[in-house]
């Protein structure tokens, strides 16, 4: 099941991310507005939407027995490079080529997406396998990270997607964990799957070297066709302050020795159990899958266990897995939960070597239990911090033991959607594939609710209209006997009629459906906060809230034979809020635009996930295009 599964290849590196952020501000979309530029959230002027890797090295190989290994006597692939270059023979290199990195919209700025990286593991100038990720957009984000940091330092996010059209160049059979890639992507379409965690990204303008530079830490493994690209479709731990267990699990006080059983201590029933302050920033949620085949629990705390610092050492190293018992169990008399057999490494070491991944083994009473049972994941100590408060009091929680701090949903329920983000003009559609879960099998019949999902924020106006999207709301599908469903949105035909002010330059509006204290709560899809503790200041307005997120652009008059003066305010307004296209051709010029006409067009028809679309904001609707294309071609017929 995607990269969770061997062989997989762990890559440690940096990442560069020049992104523009005069669009950060919705009142500088007006050309009119007198405070342009001078507001705090534009950071990086200049920004171009380029993303690279920097410095990428393999740090891990596993093999097909979940065995890793750092040694590049065992699969030279280890030490390689990992770039964000095109390999082959038809690279294109140039200033607007390479990967972006591009926000949704100007509310929903940390739903961010990936498009055109060209990706490709070297092992020598004649031997590597090279491919471009499939456009992704990024989920989890998480603004603690690190404990103790400042600006954009702490926060991290996840993106999970494909290499696709992928060339495998030279003689491979060197390193075994290429070769058993390889045989895999054969059979699956040529493609290979991807995981990156982005975190410690700096801004600081007065250390260019450095400047808009973090951290990237990446997981390639097999991929296999019909299972989701962007997400694993099985089994999801999250913070237990949302979905409290009915008994808390403990530990023992060391790893147990190899064939010794492991015994956990029941407290007295009868003393009153005194609350233990956790701070629940600490962790994040945590994909997991079972894999019956090879007897193994495979978990990814990748993105899941805080840092004590940026870069720094993790604030716990090792963390046990254990099977919850359900209440059945508990009328028979059997309370203690089953702890697994190995504890899951979650150091700093670990993370730049198998990115966090940790293989427990399963005896086949494991097994049995897992078909119907919640796995949760303990901590050797309990933490403590300020937001102990947020645990909800009738979490029972013994003094001086471990705290639960990951667990499934009460009744192992996960959905999801893989590609989450539509952009549509009136009169379109769209259709993204939808996935349920119960203990990692699928779970069928399930009937799941989309309504609209508001912001309590004074800065943000977004669903409004509705009557923009075509039918009622709520509306509903249900899940098949694969646990998928498809859900569809179609926009009206015609302009949008009653956007709000903040709205209408922007020329589009923003929708966010899905059920967030339904279903979304139970993978935590969204704010990671039950109905009871939803506090919105503690999660940012502009990230994932819905679980499908749609923008719709508005629709502009039709305009036979354009003029310069028809198009002049649309191309003026990207020499206005993206000023690095300057340093190649000013779009408020007409003289400028007359002469390149030809290569404009060209680049505003290209494929949306082309590294070489314009605009790389991607924020073009096809009214404003059509026009502008209109011109363009008058232009090149004279």
């Amino acid at each position: 099941m995607s990269y969770l599964d061997p062989p997989r290849l762990t890559f440690v590196g940096n990442f560069f991310a020049n992104v523009p952020t005069l669009n950060n501000f919705p009142p500088y979309f007006n050309p009119d507005y007198p405070g342009f530029g001078q507001s705090g959230g534009d950071w990086n002027t200049n920004g171009d939407c380029l993303f690279q890797f920097r410095n990428c090295t393999v740090r891990g190989a596993t093999n097909k027995d979940g065995v890793n290994s750092i040694d590049p006597a065992v699969d030279p692939v280890i030490g390689k490079q990992v770039t964000s270059s095109p390999m082959g023979p038809n690279t294109i290199p140039g200033m607007l080529g390479g990967g972006k990195l591009v926000d949704l919209d100007v509310d929903q700025r940390r739903v961010t997406g990936l498009f055109g990286v060209p990706i490709s593991v070297v092992l020598s100038d004649n031997t590597w396998v090279s491919g471009t990720l499939q456009s992704c957009n990024m989920r989890d984000f998480w603004g603690a990270n690190a404990a103790t940091s400042t600006g954009a330092a702490p926060m991290s996010g996840v993106f999970q997607s494909v290499l696709r059209d992928l060339q495998w160049q030279g003689d491979l059979s060197g390193s075994p964990y290429l070769t058993l890639l390889k045989s895999i992507a054969d059979q699956n379409g040529n493609q290979i799957s991807i995981k990156m965690i982005l975190d410690n990204f700096i801004i600081n303008p007065s250390d260019p070297p450095n400047n808009l530079v973090g951290r990237v830490v990446g997981v390639i493994g097999p991929y296999y066709v019909g299972e989701p690209r962007q997400f694993v479709a099985e089994r999801r731990l999250t913070k237990t302050f949302c979905n409290p267990p009915t008994l808390p699990s403990y530990l023992p006080p060391s790893p147990p020795e190899p064939d010794q059983p492991v015994t956990p201590t029941v407290p007295d029933p009868e003393k009153k159990p005194k609350p233990i302050k956790v701070n629940p920033a600490m962790f994040w949620q945590a994909p997991c899958r079972v894999d019956s085949q090879r007897k193994k629990l495979i978990v990814d705390m990748g993105n899941s266990v805080q840092f004590q610092t940026t870069g720094g050492e993790s604030v716990v190293n090792q963390m046990w897995a254990a099977i919850i018992r359900a209440e059945a169990d508990h009328q028979k008399g059997d309370l203690q939960p089953k702890l697994l057999s190995t504890y899951l490494d979650c150091s700093k070491l670990a993370y730049e070597t198998t990115g966090r991944i940790s293989e427990v083994s399963l005896s086949d009473d494991d097994l049995e239990l897992l078909k119907d049972h919640r796995l949760s994941l303990l901590t050797p100590d309990a933490p403590t911090g300020p937001d102990s408060d947020r645990i909800p009091p009738e979490i029972p929680v013994p003094p001086q033991n471990p705290w639960p701090v990951l667990a499934e949903e009460r009744d192992g329920r996960f959905v999801d959607i893989d590609d989450w983000i539509m952009r549509l003009n009136p009169g379109e559609s769209s259709s993204v594939d939808l996935y349920a879960r119960r203990f990692g099998k699928p779970l069928a019949g399930e009937r799941l609710s989309f309504t609209p999902i508001d912001i309590p924020s004074t800065f943000v106006s977004i669903n409004i209209p509705m009557n923009a999207l075509a039918g009622d709301f709520p509306f509903f599908v249900t899940t098949d006997a694969n646990g998928h469903a498809v859900v569809t949105v179609t926009v009206q035909k015609g302009p949008i009629k009653g956007l709000p002010p903040s709205r209408e330059k922007v020329f589009s509006q923003l929708y966010q459906l899905g059920d967030l204290t339904g279903w979304q709560s139970w993978g935590q899809v969204g704010p990671p906060v039950p109905p009871y503790l939803l506090a919105w200041q503690d999660f940012p307005v502009d990230c994932r809230c819905g679980a499908l997120s749609v923008v719709v652009y508005n629709e502009g008059p039709s305009i036979p034979n354009p003029t310069w003066n028809d198009v002049r305010p649309m191309f003026a307004h990207y020499a206005r809020m993206f000023p690095a296209m300057r340093e190649m051709i000013d779009l408020s010029s007409e003289q400028m635009v007359r002469a390149y006409a030809a290569r404009i067009s060209e680049v505003i028809q290209k494929p949306f996930d082309d590294p070489y679309y314009m605009p790389a904001t991607r924020d073009l609707s096809a009214s404003h295009r059509k026009l502008m294309l209109d011109y363009l071609q008058s232009v090149i017929s004279e």
